[in-house]
């Protein structure tokens, strides 16, 4: 095989964001509240700075080598030249570099037109052809970043037998903190002049293991060649050019996102077009608007900076509240690498040499007037003083909570620690994310004065003992009426605790029920003798037969969001009595923001489409097992699947998924903002904007229930608040 490829490459080397970035804490601090000084002190070991990232180019060894045919031949497969072996593809390291968008690669690879970065995959050489028969030494590059073996296991093929097998990858080096090694592992194997091919795979059952990062794979007749690039990353050299050519001469360079939604990474690089220190966003009033800002150090030492938030000001000098400032948190999911996930309270942020990290910055509207406003955000330590001009424009449209409209969520409050009430954090986190409907019913009946306080409007709890209405038939006997009424008025009283009537608190009988006889004579019986209650069902699964049929025992939909792709069986829902709504958790994967941004902010959009009366996800925080730091990559996404929040000593720490459940809220309420303007107008007669309006509001709805991106989202709001305020 005669072709080369000539180009460099890049290890993208994927490791531990600022956790506990400089200024942590003492582990006491508990308030909850944004008091200046108040921080997260989370529940997991934690690194300040992520070690480093290098490039490196073998070209012109490579280059060197062909001009000297006599010293043997020399193959050479690049990132580029991998493909996948098949059943030997593994979901938690298995992917292919391009086709992973959360890690840009092409954002930082400086290897050339192709820009292709390799890491954590299966991989199969292209069939190949040795110039002759002999002695070969096969040379597999990897990435050592921390002190835990991350063995492969390497098989040379012919004619479809393996003609060698080895296992590389279980030497450890020495690594400093802020460095990593790049390692040449060999394997020795007499070929026959045949087409071969070179597999590479992780072992099974191996335990504990380090994160394999393969790049390239070198094959030589030449056994006393040893390849160049056995180096301490990173290339200093490299890095300080480039950060000479986009920084010029600063240590650090801001660079606002377009979204606040786009995932980003701990080494994605600034081209230099996109340098700005402002950030301009736009809000309603009454409302919460967030913006992402990331920093890339352009200095070879690591950086400790402060972050001070001043006071939003307007025209007049009058000042408002701070923006909030929150520090983006890297994890290793396994299954997606590693992600931008919680956004953690701190007063500093750290930025290891040439790396990335984020700001999440939002403003709260709420008792603002409307106009234009700016606040200085300083980033100022080691060198640095950075101020960041934040532009923000309240337009005068109130998006108001409509208490009819319910949202609520499953899932638990955070762990704490002890002496601090996590129940009231709880409920305060899910009010402030726009959810009014209850379901930790148990949370809310220790903390009745606040429940109401944050102006939760309806609940629902089980009350009925599940076993036994699962387990039951016998559904005419005392005995059996008897357990029922007294689950229902154990969910009664629950509700006259909390202060709810009879049209805004439900009972469940079962989670999940299948709608067959079995459940249709349960919720039977339970409307027979339910006192003032409403029943709550929740099936996954709803044809327009059982719609039908359950229909007059049901009070209180909330079927599967797969079912609203049934429109009989939606039309059948909506003909009742009751409140219909949706929930889903199939699609849920919140250690994979990329794709499940839109899923949280996309479900009031569906609920407003289909008229309905509210919705709500599985879940809050049900991890299975510490979110932290429980990666067992299942392809179900482990412990962090089910998370939204992570635990904080200062409460729940968000993440950008559930920042975007609370803009959903808000989108579709500043529909019903829209809906009401319209319906005004053809009151005064002015049928010819309203007309337009409603054609504009069914163009945001599409683009928001198909998009593709954050943008589409903006897109759609813009054209939503332009409407309004024509009408106006």
């Amino acid at each position: 095989m005669n072709q080369f490829k000539h180009i460099s490459f890049t290890v993208f080397l994927l490791v531990f964001a600022a956790m506990c970035s400089w200024g942590c804490p003492a582990s006491g601090e508990t308030t909850s509240g944004r008091a200046a000084g108040v921080e997260d002190n989370v529940f997991s070991k934690t690194h300040a700075f992520h070690p480093l990232l290098n490039v490196v180019d073998v070209r012109a060894d490579l280059a060197k080598r062909q001009q000297h045919p006599e010293s043997g031949t020399h193959l050479f497969w690049e990132a580029e030249d991998f493909v996948y072996i098949g059943t030997l593809v593994d979901t938690e390291w298995t992917r292919r570099a391009p086709a992973w968008p959360v890690f840009h690669p092409a954002a930082f690879c400086m290897a050339g037109p192709n820009r292709v970065c390799a890491f954590r995959w299966s991989i199969v050489s292209p069939t190949a052809k040795p110039a002759k028969a002999g002695p070969h030494r096969l040379w597999i590059r990897r990435v050592q970043w921390r002190q835990i073996a991350a063995p492969l296991v390497v098989r040379i093929l012919q004619g479809g037998k393996v003609v060698a097998q080895a296992t590389l990858g279980e030497k450890v080096d020495d690594i400093d903190p802020y460095q990593a090694r790049l390692i040449w592992d060999p394997m020795d194997v007499m070929l026959k002049a045949l087409p071969l091919t070179i597999e590479i795979e992780k072992p099974k059952d191996e335990g504990v293991a380090g994160d394999r990062i393969v790049d390239a794979v070198y094959l030589t007749s030449d056994l006393a060649y040893e390849p160049v690039g056995r180096t301490q990353l990173p290339s200093l050299a490299i890095l300080r050019e480039r950060a000479g050519l986009v920084g010029g001469g600063a240590k650090l360079v801001v660079w606002p996102a377009e979204e606040p939604w786009i995932s980003f990474g701990i080494h994605d690089w600034p081209t230099g077009g996109e340098l700005s220190t402002q950030v301009a966003i736009e809000a309603c009033q009454d409302e919460l608007e967030p913006a992402l800002v990331r920093l890339t150090s352009m200095v070879g030492q690591p950086l400790r900076l402060k972050i001070a938030a001043g006071p939003l000001k307007d025209a007049q000098g009058r000042s408002y509240p701070a923006p909030e400032v929150r520090v983006v948190g890297f994890l290793n999911t396994l299954r997606y690498g590693w992600q931008p996930l919680p956004l953690l309270r701190r007063r500093g942020v750290g930025l290891a040499p040439y790396h990335t990290a984020g700001l999440w910055i939002t403003v709260d509207t709420h008792g603002i007037p409307a106009g234009s406003y700016n606040s200085t955000i300083t980033l100022s330590g080691d060198g640095v003083a950075q101020d960041i001009d934040v532009q923000l424009t309240v337009h005068p449209i109130r998006i108001p909570r409509d208490p009819e409209f319910w949202t609520w969520v499953w899932g638990g409050p955070p762990a704490a620690p002890a002496g601090f009430d996590a129940g009231a954090a709880y409920l305060r986190d899910i009010a402030a994310h726009g959810n009014n409907c209850l379901h930790h019913t148990k949370v809310a009946l220790n903390h009745v004065n606040l429940m109401k306080q944050l102006g939760f409007v309806s609940g629902h709890a089980r009350g009925v003992n599940w076993g036994f209405a699962r387990s039951r038939k016998d559904y005419d006997s005392e005995e059996y009426r008897k357990v029922m009424a007294e689950g229902i008025a154990k969910a009664r009283q629950v509700a006259e605790k909390l202060g709810f009537d009879e049209k805004h608190f439900s009972t469940l009988f079962m989670d999940e029920p299948p709608l067959d006889d079995h459940w249709f004579n349960v919720h039977k019986v339970g409307k027979e003798i339910q006192d003032d209650v409403m029943v709550w069902i929740d099936p996954i699964d709803v044809t327009p037969e059982q719609a039908k049929r359950f229909l007059p025992v049901i009070d209180f939909w909330a079927p599967h969001e797969f079912n609203l792709n049934r429109p009989e069986t939606m039309r059948i829902l909506k003909s009742g009595p009751g409140r219909v709504t949706f929930y889903n958790h199939y699609t849920q994967d919140a250690t994979n923001p990329v794709k499940s941004w839109t899923w949280f902010r996309r479900m009031p959009w569906h609920a407003w489409e289909q008229q309905l009366d509210g919705c709500g996800f599985y879940s809050y925080f049900s991890p299975d097992g510490n979110p932290w730091n429980d990666r067992d990559g299942k392809a179900d996404g482990g412990a962090g699947q089910y998370v939204v929040v992570y635990p904080g000593t200062a409460g729940a720490i968000p993440t950008p998924q559930w920042e975007a459940w609370r803009e959903g809220r808000e989108d579709r309420d500043r529909l019903a903002v829209l809906q009401k303007a319209i319906d005004d107008a053809r009151k005064r007669g002015d049928d010819a904007a309203a007309d337009q309006a409603q054609a504009v509001m069914r163009w945001a709805v599409d683009k928001a229930l198909n998009a593709s991106s954050p943008a589409d989202f903006s897109r759609a709001n813009q054209r939503v608040i332009q409407e309004i305020l024509k009408l106006r």
